[in-house]
């Protein structure tokens, strides 16, 4: 998503600044408004779950110091759905 989303760069400001809309831009901005609106929201959302989803794991998991290699390794598969696996927020 993000390598989409940088690629998309190069060809959006063609579409957002027309020359019609010379000096101000008005719907460009406001796009661009929208957008950087959007993603604060997102962030905020995000940094909440990830949160509660850390504190949900250390009240039902141990630290994860605590984990030696051969738990870690039994689950390793399982992606940040391991029980060592804590989000960095």
């Amino acid at each position: 998503m993000h390598n989409f989303a940088g690629n998309l760069v190069a060809t959006i400001p063609s579409y957002l600044y027309p020359v019609k809309d010379a000096p101000r831009f008005i719907p460009a901005s406001s796009t661009l408004i929208a957008t950087l609106s959007m993603s604060t929201v997102l962030t905020i959302i995000m940094t909440i779950y990830f949160r509660r989803e850390n504190a949900q794991r250390d009240r039902n998991y141990k630290p994860p110091e605590e984990y030696t290699d051969e738990e870690r390794l039994a689950e390793h598969t399982m992606g940040d759905r391991a029980s060592f696996f804590r989000y960095t927020i």
